[in-house]
């Protein structure tokens, strides 16, 4: 497996855990009646910004401790 197909599958495999705390926060929204306008787009629209700036960041940190 080459490093890079290693890394983008990780970052698939993260994006794919956070939309499900999402999807649990707007089926909620939608239970109690608080909508609001362009929120949903911004909450799928959020781990596709996190995710990927997490790992850049992460290799910017050589050992756990300083991170």
């Amino acid at each position: 497996m080459s490093l890079a197909s290693y890394w983008l599958s990780n970052m698939m495999a993260d994006i794919i855990k956070v939309y499900i705390p999402i999807f649990m926060i707007m089926l909620l929204s939608l239970v109690f009646d608080a909508n609001y306008d362009g929120v949903w787009v911004l909450y799928l629209l959020y781990p596709l910004a996190l995710v990927p700036f997490t790992y850049v960041t992460s290799f910017l940190f050589t050992k756990d401790s300083t991170a």
